[in-house]
């Protein structure tokens, strides 16, 4: 015996909305290009297939928990994904600011 006439048998997946592996799924362990931001908490993160559409932008969506376009948590993490961790932030971890009143028994410290 030999193969079937007209038979087509899978390949590999691409991001399309197909499934050309004919295992009954679409996409699936299709991985795309990296995001444009890779520091901080983008670190990693890469563009997720859309189906049909092909490969989406990168986004809020994309970059995942923690993502903000403009930081403003002050967490110890690199939220905007420009290699600063927590800019604009008055009081960032590791560093020091004067307070108390010098009142009384008081005594300024940091």
């Amino acid at each position: 015996f030999g193969g079937c006439a007209g038979e087509v048998t899978g390949g590999d997946e691409t991001c399309d909305g197909m499934d050309e592996d004919c295992d009954g799924s679409t996409d699936e362990g299709v991985i795309g290009a990296a995001c444009p931001l890779q520091e901080g908490v983008c670190a990693g993160s890469t563009q997720r297939c859309g189906g049909s559409g092909g490969f989406e932008t990168c986004d809020a969506a994309t970059y995942g928990t923690g993502y903000e376009a403009d930081e403003t948590l002050c967490d110890g993490l690199d939220n905007d994904c420009d290699g600063t961790v927590d800019e604009g932030c008055d009081c960032v971890s590791g560093t020091t600011q004067e307070c108390g009143s010098s009142t009384g028994a008081c005594e300024r410290g940091s």
